[in-house]
């Protein structure tokens, strides 16, 4: 390479940085109304009486008007149609009949959103953090996507803008570099075959790593740009074309013939950046494409490699954020929800895949304001526990989610996560100027992380 080839390529990487920057812009949160929320921790600003119309269950709120039930102290969870006393013990001791219940005499209430929520059955402890040994130098932004080979031996995260792969040996707990892939890969995805797929964000094409044959298969297609896919029916992913902008083109690849096409998706999507989307999750057959800046959950049914709609019934509007909203997701089966945690949001997505009814579960305020930029988890997983994690991407938090009761809960890490600091410059002074960590993927009882700007690889034990 030419000295002046060199110093194209050091002008093209910087520019792409300062791409990547702009996703830490400050944005400004806003305050959150919750209607639901389970147990708060310290404080209690309950109403007098909460009465209950309804069946409540435990570590939540009714909101069933005119009637509201609090699991707040002194009060404890009303049963269906008891009243809650200002009693430092619990509830009515004897079922009282609904009519008991009166507006006049019962206010409805919420409880207060001020810190964090935890219901009384809920086990405190959280998974312990492990450093892999191995110190990785080079340029930032490394990964963004895990890939488990050698018969389940190994992890390879496939490079993103800059350098090498990496390599993660999970019984030494190592992480360093290695060979065998090109540059330019965002997301993965596990097929049922047994194959796994990494996407073209500047790659030639996708690449198709086989279980059964411990090979890789590159160069599948053209440089689409695609951010994150997802397994419809049996073999077949699809997923949003992220850039050129506008675009409304939907990418589908058969791993098992190796075939793709692409799909013309609504039109209006080309009235929004991106495709308005940057990543799908797939459940039951159906894919779901996730609202990066569309107001609106992209839908491909089973089987209609011709057709992508918009789930126009629920506008998504990510409670205060209307860009870079939602851009991975989880098919958690406890609860038959899609769950995205959010990249830039103030809330949480879930998407029901058999009734396809889309909400937004607001975060607590206290949350919100531990990301001053904005910007909160750029991957999620779920644990052993059923909690959903999040991935620490600009800044030192990690937060989990239940979508069973819709609890929150929190951990700010700026000190755990010092070692996986490469700067501390940047646009806010706990921001990681390129990011701590990026994808994650569960194996057995942990969770490992996609290194971003750090130098040390991390894994949840669980």
């Amino acid at each position: 390479m030419s000295q002046t080839d060199k110093i194209d390529a050091i002008i093209g990487d910087l520019q792409d940085t300062i791409k990547e920057l702009e996703t830490l812009k400050a944005v400004a949160p806003e305050t959150i109304n919750v209607d639901s929320t389970p147990k708060k921790e310290e404080s209690y600003t309950c109403q007098p009486y909460s009465c209950c119309s309804c069946s409540c269950l435990s570590s939540s709120c009714c909101t069933c008007q005119p009637y509201s039930c609090c699991t707040c102290q002194p009060y404890s969870c009303c049963s269906s149609s008891s009243c809650c006393t200002p009693s430092t013990t619990s509830c009515c001791s004897t079922v009282q009949k609904e009519d008991t219940c009166k507006v006049d005499v019962c206010a409805p209430t919420a409880c207060d959103t001020s810190s964090g929520f935890f219901s009384e059955s809920l086990n405190l402890s959280w998974p312990s953090l492990k450093w892999l040994k191995g110190d990785l130098n080079g340029m930032h932004l490394k990964t963004r996507g895990l890939v488990l080979t050698d018969n389940g031996k190994k992890i390879i995260c496939p490079p993103y803008r800059y350098g090498r792969p990496l390599e993660i040996d999970i019984e030494k707990e190592t992480i360093e570099y290695t060979s065998g892939l090109s540059t330019g890969f965002v997301g993965h995805t596990e097929v049922s075959n047994g194959k796994q797929v990494i996407n073209p964000a500047y790659a030639k094409g996708f690449s198709v790593y086989s279980n059964k044959k411990q090979t890789w298969v590159n160069n599948i297609g053209h440089n689409w740009q695609i951010r994150g896919t997802a397994e419809g029916e049996a073999g077949i992913i699809y997923g949003p074309q992220f850039v050129p902008s506008p675009t409304n083109k939907l990418i589908w690849l058969d791993t098992n013939t190796y075939k793709f096409g692409i799909v013309e998706g609504p039109s209006d999507r080309k009235k929004y950046s991106f495709n308005g989307a940057w990543g799908a999750v797939g459940a039951k057959g159906r894919v779901f494409i996730l609202p990066f800046s569309s107001p609106y959950v992209g839908f491909v049914e089973k089987g209609e490699k011709k057709n992508w709609v918009e789930l126009k019934d629920t506008k998504v509007v990510g409670n205060g954020t209307s860009h870079t909203m939602y851009t991975h997701g989880r098919y958690h089966e406890k609860s038959n929800l899609i769950v995205s945690l959010p990249r830039r949001s103030n809330a949480v997505l879930t998407i029901n895949p058999d009734t396809l009814d889309v909400t937004e579960v607001p975060l607590p305020q206290e949350l919100i304001d531990l990301f001053p930029t904005g910007s909160k988890s750029f991957d999620c997983e779920i644990g052993p526990d059923g909690w959903i994690y999040s991935s620490p991407w600009a800044h030192p938090v990690i937060f989990r989610f239940n979508p069973s009761t819709n609890e929150f809960d929190w951990k700010d890490m700026l000190e755990e996560l010092m070692p996986a600091r490469r700067s501390t410059s940047g646009p806010h002074p706990k921001a990681a100027w390129d990011g701590y960590f990026t994808a994650m993927k569960r194996i057995n009882n942990e969770i490992y992380y996609g290194v971003a700007g750090g130098r040390k690889g991390l894994k949840l034990v669980f």
